[in-house]
């Protein structure tokens, strides 16, 4: 190779690893810019001594991410969407502690300011910042889990669900107090031998009603249990009179309670379906809501019951008294009401499709707009009742006495009325289709 040839390939190699030295220079002063430019704080950090070094902002958590076999520390920006719990307030029920990494939360006893040195202000334990109004930061995720102590709403102790062990807990020694203190009154002071009316029965009394008012739904049931099974609330001769009592929501499928003194008690809410009830006093008791499907109520006693929107299908309700009764919006639908008296009740809207009325008395009762679709009403006494609306499409009135009855706007297709009594009753603006009349004839 010629001398010139040698020299022009040596100062070509020179060149170039100039070039890709000066290009290195570059790329790091350039990347060191970005960094001050992004992490203007960490700049700052380095160029100032140790002394002069600023402590970390308490809002800013730190991260460890694992690289290889060791950790990195990372700054995390502030949680701008932080919780703030006030130090004396109740938790909020609706915040819910989330996992945090090793897959527990943190309870709400852990950010109360009970729990700070001192009972001093709380301060938040990842960031040991106290929140501008006296309260906590609960930083992610970290996040107050709610109290259902002996603060637990009103709704969740009657239903008895979602409760935390604590409450049952709790529900269960109020449950097994209250049976110590009647096994002592039966024992020590022989409570069943008393007399009526003694200050030992009153205390009894007044002992089991307030324990009601504080029992969710399943104790309910195994205290009425408790009672029944003492002997204490029989029905010929009750030791503990259940008047006014509290039962509202309670679970008390396919129990008997025949012939019990329930008037005035609060049963709303509650689970009746296939109960005994037959004979048992529920004057103005409260009913709504409740479910009372294939319950046994003959002969029992709702004078002034309140029994609104309560589901009473396949129910036994015969020679029972509904006088004065508030039935509202009920479903009867198939019930047996035969001989029952449901004078002056309110059975508006009220759903007896398929239901048998006969002879039964509903003197003055108002029936607008419910459904007898398909109804048993043979013989039923309907004077002076307000059917107005009614559905009577394909009922038997046969025999009914339905003198004085306003029948404005009921539809009666098909209905049978065969001997009914229909004095003083305006049927122009009732439907009449396929309709058997008194006189045996069909109005087409």
């Amino acid at each position: 190779m010629s001398r010139e040839k040698r020299f022009t390939v040596k100062h070509t190699w020179w060149t170039s690893l100039e070039l890709l030295v000066v290009s290195l220079f570059l790329v790091q002063f350039q990347g060191a810019s970005i960094a001050r430019t992004l992490l203007p704080e960490a700049a700052s950090d380095r160029s100032l001594s140790p002394d002069q070094s600023p402590q970390r902002q308490p809002n800013r958590a730190v991260e460890a991410i694992q690289i290889a076999d060791e950790p990195v520390y990372i700054d995390r920006p502030p949680l701008h969407d932080a919780i703030v719990v006030p130090v004396d307030s109740e938790p909020i029920p609706d915040q819910v502690s989330a996992p945090d990494a090793s897959g527990s939360g943190t309870s709400g006893s852990d950010l109360s300011g009970a729990n700070t040195p001192n009972g001093s202000e709380g301060v938040s334990e990842s960031t040991g910042e106290t929140a501008p109004n006296g309260g906590l930061y609960a930083s992610e995720p970290n996040v107050a889990e709610p109290d259902y102590g002996a603060r637990a709403p009103e709704a969740m102790r009657r239903s008895g669900s979602r409760s935390s062990p604590t409450v049952r807990r709790s529900q269960q020694e109020l449950l097994a107090n209250y049976q110590d203190r009647v096994y002592a009154l039966v024992v020590d002071k022989d409570l069943k031998t008393s007399l009526e009316g003694s200050e030992i029965r009153t205390q009894a009394k007044q002992d089991t009603i307030a324990t009601l008012e504080q029992l969710d739904s399943p104790r309910k049931a195994a205290l009425l249990k408790f009672l029944a099974e003492s002997n204490l609330i029989d029905s010929k001769m009750p030791i503990i009179s259940l008047v006014g009592a509290d039962l509202s929501s309670a679970d008390l499928n396919r129990v008997n309670l025949s012939n019990l003194d329930l008037r005035d008690a609060d049963l709303r809410d509650a689970n009746l379906s296939r109960a005994n009830l037959s004979g048992t006093k529920l004057f103005r008791a409260a009913l709504n809501r409740s479910d009372l499907s294939f319950a046994n109520l003959s002969s029992a006693e709702f004078f002034k019951a309140s029994l609104g929107e309560a589901k009473l299908f396949f129910a036994n309700l015969s020679n029972a008294n509904f006088n004065s009764a508030d039935l509202k919006g009920s479903d009867l639908s198939l019930a047996n009401l035969t001989g029952a008296d449901f004078s002056n009740a309110d059975l508006s809207n009220t759903d007896l499709s398929f239901a048998n009325l006969s002879t039964a008395e509903l003197i003055g009762a108002d029936l607008g707009s419910t459904d007898l679709s398909f109804a048993s009403l043979k013989s039923t006494n309907l004077k002076g009742a307000d059917l107005s609306g009614a559905n009577l499409r394909n009922a038997d009135l046969n025999g009914a006495d339905l003198s004085g009855a306003n029948l404005s706007g009921a539809d009666l297709t098909g209905a049978k009325l065969n001997g009914a009594n229909l004095f003083g009753v305006d049927l122009e603006s009732a439907t009449l289709s396929n309709t058997t009349l008194p006189d045996g004839t069909v109005q087409k």
